[in-house]
């Protein structure tokens, strides 16, 4: 390795551990002093923006990722790590613009970066109408210790084993022990494990199309490791997007997508919804018990949030201040394990203090268990979605533990929120505006019958909704990916 390259390394290697350490400073002064010496290093600005997003800065992290694509394109870099930097600074952007539009632009130039190939890849030796069954292959970057993890986990515990020839497709090697334990189902059911971290576009690409997939589903969208670059070469004759991930991709290679009509604003020029019950569901209900009734206090209320602070956005804390100056005895109580970091509390204090909120209102919980983090809950009065980027998992979890929330609803976003909320009839935690957020959320917290009522039945409704239902939600995938390949002509019917 030239010794540039060298340097490179221990830069971004000494950044990465005063990060994991919480000593964002040296992080980013680790990174400052590498990029004195060379000021065309992509990766520098990555990793730059990677710090800036844990502080929730989301514009100033997408300016970061911008610049390294910028450079990494006229550098000619790996393309997949190209794509992958595109879809950084569109979830970058979707964490802060204030009209998806601002979006749709990012999304367009993606599919422009990508475009179809004039001949697909994949070209079967074995006719599809000849085989058995239909090769079907998921390709996710999360099959790890991670939220999404938690959610394909249940997912393919739930997944038929007869109806199609699986093959898995890990873009990112993890130690962990949710790893492991995704490879030993998957060894026990005799489904192939292809570890495809590491490689290069063409490489990766190589051993998928040797496994000559009839479907090839994407488990991550625009999330971090990224494989639609894969997906834009055309590896399968059917590809499908939308599990993980609520929103488009953007690519005219991948027209099909998983999702609900209630959280999809409308589909994208050229992409087919496959409906489903829902658009996400509650992987792991465990038995911890919820709010107490009894506890619903008639004023002292507690505000929270269990959400990323690179998802915090400025529209959304500006929202979420003018709700704490309304409700002067209202606290607001955020959840992630970033905030065991004095780096993250500050700068979220800040944001809050800048428009007029005392710290002392405040109050930040760090990295727990998963029984705990649902306890976190039980100490809340009402939960606080963010937007545009909109709670899954957790708001899930919200309403697992008897909490109501509170979601907004903009044009052209998807409305995963409302969605939730509509599953088990708590429509009183739907708005459409900000007024109507701050009028709603403060509804919420002066009803006590209300929250009362939240507390001794939300978790009932959760059960009898499709939120708490998954295998209603797997079959609906594989009743449309039947459809699929039954229509495409893949397999003998």
């Amino acid at each position: 390795m030239p010794p540039s390259e060298d340097r490179l390394q221990q830069a971004l290697n000494h950044s990465a551990l005063a990060r994991q350490q919480g000593d964002w400073q040296h992080a980013w002064q680790s990174l400052r002093l590498a990029l004195q010496q060379d000021t065309e290093a992509w990766p520098l600005y990555a990793a730059r923006a990677e710090l800036l997003t844990d502080l929730g800065q989301s514009a100033a992290a997408e300016a970061e990722i911008s610049q390294a694509h910028a450079l990494a394109s006229a550098q000619h870099a790996e393309p997949l790590q190209l794509s992958r930097l595109q879809s950084r600074q569109i979830v970058l952007r979707w964490s802060h613009a204030k009209a998806f539009s601002q979006v749709a632009e990012l999304l367009q130039s993606f599919a422009s970066a990508h475009p179809p190939t004039a001949q697909p890849t994949n070209q079967p030796i074995t006719p599809p109408a000849q085989r058995a069954r239909p090769r079907l292959g998921y390709l996710s970057p999360d099959l790890r210790r991670c939220s999404a993890g938690m959610f394909l986990s249940r997912y393919f515990a739930l997944h038929p084993q007869t109806d199609f020839e699986l093959y898995l497709y890990s873009l990112v090697q993890s130690p962990d022990p949710v790893q492991q334990a995704f490879q030993s189902h998957f060894s026990a059911q005799g489904v192939p494990w292809r570890d495809l971290s590491g490689l290069t576009l063409n490489e990766a690409s190589t051993v998928i199309a040797t496994d000559q997939p009839d479907i090839l589903v994407d488990l991550a969208g625009h999330t971090s490791a990224s494989g639609l670059a894969l997906l834009a070469q055309q590896l399968a004759p059917v590809q499908v997007s939308g599990l993980t991930f609520n929103g488009p991709v953007g690519l005219p290679q991948v027209p099909w997508r998983f999702g609900d009509r209630a959280s999809t604003a409308e589909p994208w020029p050229g992409e087919t919804l496959l409906p489903l019950p829902g658009w996400i569901y509650l992987p792991q209900p465990l038995p911890v018990a919820g709010k107490d009734a009894a506890s619903v206090p008639v004023t002292g209320y507690r505000l929270g949030c269990a959400h990323h602070p690179g998802r915090l956005s400025p529209q959304t804390l500006a929202l979420w201040a003018e709700i704490l100056q309304a409700a002067p005895q209202t606290s607001l109580h955020l959840k992630h394990r970033l905030y065991q970091h004095e780096a993250c509390r500050q700068a979220l204090t800040q944001a809050l203090q800048d428009h007029g909120i005392a710290p002392e209102r405040l109050h930040f919980e760090g990295d727990s268990d998963y029984p705990d983090y649902l306890r976190f809950y039980t100490r809340l009065d009402c939960v606080l979605d963010p937007f545009p980027y909109q709670g899954g998992l957790v708001s899930c979890d919200a309403l697992w533990m008897g909490l109501p929330l509170v979601t907004h609803v903009q044009p052209g976003w998807p409305a995963g929120g409302a969605s939730l909320l509509q599953a088990v009839a708590l429509n009183e935690g739907i708005a459409y505006s900000p007024a109507d957020y701050l009028a709603k959320t403060l509804a919420i917290l002066t009803d006590q019958a209300l929250r009362q009522h939240c507390a001794r039945s939300l978790r009932q409704r959760v059960q009898n909704s499709w939120i708490g239902q998954p295998n209603r939600f797997v079959a609906g995938c594989m009743h449309h990916l039947q459809l699929l390949t039954a229509q495409g002509g893949l397999h003998a019917s």
